[in-house]
Parts: C-alpha cells; sequence; structure tokens
C-alpha cells in the first residue's frame, strides 16, 4: 500500500511542478484538431490575451497525426481544447493529466455519424471537463445518451463570427430585391427549393433575383466520379433557370472567401438543406443584416428566430413578400444584425471558454487571474440556488416548471444549485428523490423541513434549514437565490438576514393569497401571505413573473413602481414536441373531430363545466370525439360526469398516459380545451397546458380572462374565446354553441396550416430556449 501511494506521489509531481507551481507564466493552451476551420475567431483571441500562451496539434484526419508529438503536448499544456470530438478527442480524454482542463467542441458530424464512427463511445467523457455543443437539439442527445454530461459539463456554445466587426457593413441600396444562397453541393443543400422560392417570389416581384454563391457540382472531382445520379439531378434541375421568365435573374458568384462583401448586396439569406448543424452562413448572414429564410432542418428554430423557418417554399415566398413593403426589410435587417451581436459575436463566446479558465485554475493563479478576472467567471457562468419544494413522488405543474429551469439555465453555463426542501422520509425514499433530482444535471441538495407551511414562520422554526442554506451558499461562492413561489421565497427572506449580500429573484408561480381564498383558507393564512407576498416583492432584485397581467395585478394591489419584473411564461421544452410528430399511442376514431384536454378534473379545472360543454356540443354534432387525458384517480369521476350529462362512453376516449407520452397523444387531436372562471387567480395565470396545445399544433377553445393568453390567442388567431358567461348557460346558448362548432370543423379543415401557425407561435413565445436564455444572461448581467 505504501509502495502505492509513493508511485502515485511520483506520478502527480510533472503536474504540479508544470502546472499549478508555476504561478507567474501563462496558461498554457493546446488546440487539437483536424479541420479548424470555425477555429480562427478563437486562436486570434487566445493569441493576443497575455494570460495565455497557444500551441496548436493539427491533423490531417480523424486521428492524432504524430502520438510522439501529442505525448509531448500534453505534458505542455495546462489546457486542452479539441475541436471535433472525433479520435483527438478520444486519445487526449485517455492521456489527459490530473488537473488539466479539457474542453472540447462537438458539432453535427460526430452525433451525425455515430453509427459509422465509434469516437463517441471510445470518448472517456469522465475526463472531458466541459463539452460545448454548436445545437441545441445535439445537445439534447448528448446528454441523454451520455448522462456523465449533465449538469455544468455541457452547455450550448454557438459557433463564433466577427458579427460586430467584418460582416457590419452597409447594404446595398438594391439589397432588397437580392435573394442568395451560399453553397449549393451536395444535393442535400436543396437548390431546387431556392428555385421553388423565387419563383413564388417573382410572382409578385419579377425583379427579385437569386445570387448563388458556390461551385458549381461539376468543379467537384468526387461529385462527377462518384455520385452519377446526384450529378443527373443537378443537369434537371439546374435546367429550370433557363425557363424562368427572365433567366438572367440567378446569378452565380464564384466560391471564395469575400463573404461580406458579398453579402453586402443580399437582402435574403435562404438555406434550404435537409439538414444542418447550425449552418455558419446564416449567423454571418445576419451580422451582415440579411434576413434569413431558413428550411426547418432540425434545431434551426433553436438557433436561429423561429418566424424565420419555414416548412414548404409557399411559406419562404411569404416570409419575404411580406419584407418588401413598407420599411419592413429595414427593421427586420436591424433586428437581425442585433441577434447576430448577442448570439454570435467572436468576443463574447470566446470569453466565456476563457473564464472556463478562470474558474477552473483561478485559486492557483493569482498572479495570471486577477480579482476582476474572477469576478467576470459569474457574468459568464452566474452561479444560483434554486430554492423549492418537492416531497419525494410528488408530480405537479410546479414541478415541471423548477426542473425544466434547472435543466435550461445549465444549457446556458449557469451553475445551479437545486436546494429542495422536503417533508421527513425514509432513507430509501429520499434516495430515489435525490436520483430522480440529480438526473436534471444540477448539485442537489435535500433539507427537510417541517415548518414549510406554517403561517406564522420565523427563522427559529426553520434554523436548521437555514444552517443548511448558509452553508451551500457560503461553501460555493453562492450570490443568488431562485425562490420557487410565495412559501419558498419566505424561506429566502429569512436566509437573506443571515447573508444580507444575497440576491434573490422571487419566481412567482401564482397569486398565492387568492389561491388560499380560493382554497377556502382561514383569513389568518390569507393575509398572513399576503404580507409576505409585499415584503417579499419590495426585497426581491428581480421578480419574474409568467404574465404582464400578473405584473399589472401586483402593482396595483400592493401600489408596487419597482421596475424590476420579468415575464417568463410556463413553457415547453422543444424536445417534447419535435415537428414530426411521434407515432400514435393508441387508436381514435377516423374521420372525426378530435377535441383534447390534458389535465385533472378539479374544481379550479373547470371539468364538470367541460364534460357539460363536450355533452352539448356532441349533442349537435355526433361527429366530435373527445380526447380526455387525466390522470387515473380522475377516470371515475369523467365516467360519473359523462353519465350525468348523457354522454356515451364511445363519444370519448379516456386515457392516463406518463408526462413524456402526452405531447404524442395531444398530436392525434385538432383543438384543445382550456377552461377557467375569471377570478383574479386565473386572470394572472400562465397555464402550461396553453404551450402545450401550442405546441402539439392545436388551436385552443378557452373562456375569457386566463391571463395574458386569451387575449394572445385572439390576435394570433390560434383560438375561440368563450365569454365566462357560458359557465351560468343552462342550456348552453344555441349561438354559443354554433361559434363553437364552426371553429372545430375550420380546425379540422385547415388543419395543416394552423398547426403550422400554433407551433410557431410555441416556438416564438413559450419555448424554454429562447426564454432560459434571457433568464441566465440577466443572471450574468446583475453579477
Amino acid at each position: 500500500m505504501l509502495k502505492s501511494l509513493i508511485a502515485e506521489i511520483k506520478s502527480l509531481l510533472p503536474f504540479f511542478s508544470t502546472s499549478h507551481l508555476a504561478q507567474n507564466r501563462p496558461v498554457r493552451l493546446l488546440i487539437a484538431g483536424h479541420d479548424l476551420k470555425f477555429m480562427p475567431p478563437y486562436i486570434t483571441f487566445f493569441e493576443n490575451d497575455p494570460r495565455f500562451e497557444l500551441r496548436i496539434d493539427e491533423h490531417d484526419g480523424h486521428g492524432i497525426k504524430s502520438e510522439a508529438f501529442s505525448r509531448e503536448c500534453v505534458e505542455w499544456a495546462d489546457m486542452i481544447f479539441c475541436e471535433w470530438a472525433l479520435g483527438n478527442l478520444v486519445w487526449y480524454s485517455r492521456h489527459k493529466r490530473p488537473g488539466q482542463l479539457l474542453i472540447a467542441r462537438l458539432h453535427l458530424q460526430e452525433w451525425q455519424d455515430r453509427d459509422r464512427i465509434s469516437y463517441l463511445y471510445d470518448t472517456k467523457w469522465e475526463n472531458v471537463d466541459r463539452l460545448l455543443l454548436t445545437s441545441h437539439h445535439v445537445y439534447d442527445h448528448m446528454i441523454e445518451e451520455f448522462p456523465v454530461l449533465r449538469g455544468s459539463r455541457a452547455r450550448v456554445l454557438y459557433c463564433p463570427i466577427d458579427a460586430s466587426g467584418v460582416f457590419s457593413r452597409e447594404k446595398q441600396n438594391d439589397a432588397m430585391h437580392h435573394l442568395g444562397i451560399v453553397g449549393i453541393v451536395p444535393q442535400r443543400k436543396r437548390i431546387d427549393l431556392a428555385l421553388d422560392i423565387l419563383e413564388q417570389v417573382q410572382k409578385k416581384h419579377p425583379d427579385v433575383k437569386l445570387f448563388i454563391k458556390s461551385r458549381r457540382p461539376e468543379e467537384y472531382s468526387w461529385m462527377v466520379k462518384y455520385r452519377p445520379e446526384e450529378m443527373a439531378w443537378y443537369e434537371s434541375t439546374l435546367k429550370r433557370i433557363d425557363q424562368l421568365p427572365n433567366p438572367a435573374s440567378v446569378v452565380w458568384d464564384a466560391h471564395g472567401d469575400d463573404m461580406p462583401a458579398w453579402f453586402s448586396k443580399i437582402g435574403f439569406l435562404i438555406s434550404t438543406s435537409d439538414f444542418e448543424g447550425s449552418h455558419q452562413a446564416v449567423a454571418e448572414s445576419m451580422a451582415a443584416g440579411c434576413v434569413p429564410i431558413i428550411r426547418d432542418w432540425e434545431g434551426a428554430n433553436r438557433i436561429y428566430p423561429p418566424k424565420y423557418v419555414w416548412s414548404h417554399p409557399e411559406e419562404a415566398a411569404a416570409i419575404v413578400l411580406s419584407h418588401l413593403q413598407d420599411d419592413s426589410f429595414t427593421t427586420a435587417s436591424k433586428s437581425v444584425r442585433q441577434y447576430a451581436q448577442d448570439n454570435f459575436d467572436a468576443p463574447l463566446l470566446c470569453k466565456t471558454v476563457a473564464h472556463l479558465a478562470t474558474q477552473h485554475f483561478g485559486c492557483h493563479r493569482p498572479g495570471i487571474f486577477d480579482e476582476e478576472s474572477m469576478l467576470e467567471v459569474n457574468r459568464f457562468h452566474p452561479a444560483v440556488m434554486i430554492l423549492g419544494y418537492i416531497n419525494p413522488g410528488y408530480q405537479s405543474g410546479y414541478r415541471i416548471r423548477i426542473e425544466e429551469e434547472i435543466r435550461n439555465l445549465l444549457r446556458w453555463g449557469v451553475r445551479v444549485h437545486f436546494a429542495c426542501l422536503h417533508e421527513k422520509a425514509s432513507h430509501a425514499v429520499l434516495r430515489q428523490h435525490r436520483k430522480e433530482l440529480e438526473a436534471l444535471g444540477a448539485t442537489v441538495h435535500l433539507i427537510c423541513s417541517d415548518a414549510f407551511f406554517q403561517v406564522g414562520l420565523t427563522g427559529h422554526a426553520i434554523s436548521d434549514a437555514l444552517d443548511a442554506l448558509s452553508k451551500i451558499c457560503t461553501e460555493n461562492r453562492i450570490n443568488r437565490v431562485h425562490a420557487e413561489a410565495l412559501y419558498s421565497m419566505r424561506v429566502a427572506l429569512l436566509l437573506k438576514e443571515r447573508l444580507p449580500e444575497l440576491k434573490l429573484s422571487f419566481d412567482i408561480h401564482g397569486a398565492t393569497p387568492e389561491e388560499e381564498i380560493m382554497g377556502g383558507a382561514t383569513q389568518e393564512r390569507i393575509d398572513a401571505m399576503e404580507k409576505w407576498e409585499k415584503r417579499a416583492l419590495e426585497q426581491a432584485d428581480l421578480n419574474v413573473i409568467v404574465s404582464k397581467a400578473m405584473g399589472t395585478y401586483l402593482r396595483a394591489k400592493y401600489n408596487y413602481t419597482k421596475d424590476n419584473f420579468f415575464v417568463l411564461p410556463c413553457c415547453v421544452a422543444e424536445s417534447r414536441f419535435p415537428e414530426e410528430a411521434a407515432k400514435p399511442l393508441f387508436s381514435l376514431p377516423e374521420n372525426r373531430t378530435i377535441v383534447a384536454y390534458a389535465g385533472t378534473l378539479t374544481t379550479w379545472q373547470c371539468g364538470e363545466e367541460m364534460i357539460r360543454l363536450f355533452a352539448a356540443l356532441h349533442a349537435c354534432d355526433s361527429n366530435l370525439h373527445f380526447l380526455l387525458l387525466v390522470p387515473e384517480q380522475d377516470h371515475a369521476k369523467a365516467r360519473e360526469l359523462m353519465a350525468q350529462q348523457g354522454l356515451k362512453e364511445e363519444a370519448a376516449t379516456l386515457k392516463a398516459l406518463p408526462y413524456e407520452e402526452v405531447p404524442a397523444a395531444l398530436a392525434q387531436a385538432h383543438a384543445g380545451v382550456l377552461l377557467r372562471r375569471n377570478d383574479p387567480v386565473n386572470r394572472v395565470a400562465s397555464p402550461t397546458k396553453f404551450a402545450e396545445y401550442l405546441a402539439a399544433g392545436l388551436p385552443v377553445l378557452m373562456t375569457d380572462g386566463i391571463g395574458d393568453y386569451s387575449t394572445f390567442s385572439q390576435e394570433h388567431k390560434v383560438g375561440c374565446v368563450l365569454e365566462e358567461a357560458i359557465f351560468e348557460q343552462n342550456p348552453l346558448d344555441k349561438a354559443t354553441l354554433e361559434t363553437i362548432l364552426s371553429f372545430l370543423h375550420n380546425c379540422c379543415e385547415t388543419r395543416s396550416d394552423i398547426r403550422r401557425q400554433c407551433r410557431l407561435l410555441a416556438r416564438t413565445h413559450f419555448h424554454w430556449d429562447q426564454n432560459a436564455q434571457q433568464l441566465a444572461r440577466i443572471y450574468g448581467d446583475q453579477n
């Protein structure tokens, strides 16, 4: 045992002598990879940062070129950046030394070719300190297949471009009438779709041109030699140019690196590929003020603004045409430039990588990374403690919101600690609870608290919990607590009495005092909750609200004047609602209009009123069929209500499904139902099912007075909004029933179009990707 200990100490001596003990020299950064075309921004950045010394280990192919040279590099380096997760990462993950920082960047290719090449499965992921992914859908795939990457080990980081520099040129005067496409080889780039778009646009604007910046297919020897079928396809497709009313409206520009100048004459950059990783040309074109017209290849709407993503050439043409009027092109051009600067600008993204080094080496290299550098780490990788109350086995919208916030803040590089308060439970139950929560990727702290719901909560009553929370914040340098709803915020306020420097975020899920009234609470509890709510608003550094209506309501209720509200609606995860609907989970009657409901049949969800409405509608139109996705414990109640209203069981399908299967079931329907009474609780609400219906492509049959969303559905023509008076009608008014039936029939007849509209609105307003990114930025900027 002593010999093995001595051997281990000797093995660490080179590490200490070259890394931790040499504090006065720069951090030695090694960049290793076979194709460094995306690396110039990083190379330039680190070459000009005196805190770093740079060396490059470049290979001809996917494997290591010279193992002897790579061994020399690994002995020299403090920090290794593997561009591409291929043979380079396999080798370095197996040869890195203790204390070295190993970062890898993974693009689409590695994931897409995983069945053909085994590099992802040969990598020792436990030795990879940080994995940077250039697209969201690949991030989702990787953390699902390799759970060791969950948490702070993986994050989304787009490819950097000089968005504020070389691409930020003025547009040429005629740019608005110029479409552009970059690279049309191989066939998957789909030049045929670009020609489709051009033809559609030219029907109304014959002066519009298409510029193709690409080599021709015959210029690639491998195309000519190995892909005769593709060459025949190109020959046929490109003949279409000669058949245009004005063949000269298609202009070929030579392949080259003069992209900034070329983009200056382009108004719309078209991306028509079958698939892409991130399609760097789109980001570069946006920086140059080109409005992107992007086909819905997987992940496109998660990197780029969803409103510019299309499924069919007609939609793409419609986006172009909508910008060829008034000042819309100028406005959009300015907006996409800003988007590119906010998301793709090289200095911002390169600094993010530099701060991974600061975070890793800062404690050992005070001469290199000064206090200012250490403070900047919290801007790029803020540390946040999410404080919530979840008992083992408890499932609800409250838990879903917390879990999605954790997952998506981690995606953007936030270092998340989840302090989960809970009631007493056995060790076995808590082990399972911890396992479930740790699957989210955050550092989990389970803290028992029997006093959590006490009316007169005091610091003394929860002193043990406050001791634990104080220790977590101090040991992990956490200066921000994000409290989930009012009861958790009470604990956060008492914690701040101990740690006055803490910043507090109050995530206001709903109007708690009003919910207490609805639940029949005592006046003592209601009064106490109002006092806590007022105190929480005043002391919070950020109030996270689920709707604009909630902000208006709270301002009026408490005469609150601070401007520290951030609207974060109850969102959905893109990965739960893919573009292509999953195979049906079960059969539903064919040629019927399917009306779906997902949720419980509790009183406040108006289950009884909904069944009464279904019965009245079915009496008018027996072609309707109702899909009730409700918990098993509500099935007996559903059957009882159906019997009371005379709705036959064959008119409805009753299912209890796991949370992850609900999207596929909803996709089989034509409309979703969301009924609420018009009271303060619902007037400020953001029901998750509203976002889920839209994400599944369903327009919504709903009542008025539901947060911002009754008005939203009317404005965007994705819903039928009923007056609350419908609840008091018995029998239901004939005109109201006719209005609903007309809406449902239209949903069925225009299903394809309305589905696209609903999904687009979900992506634009109710997806976690964009909303969590904004919250992560706020946390970084406030540090």
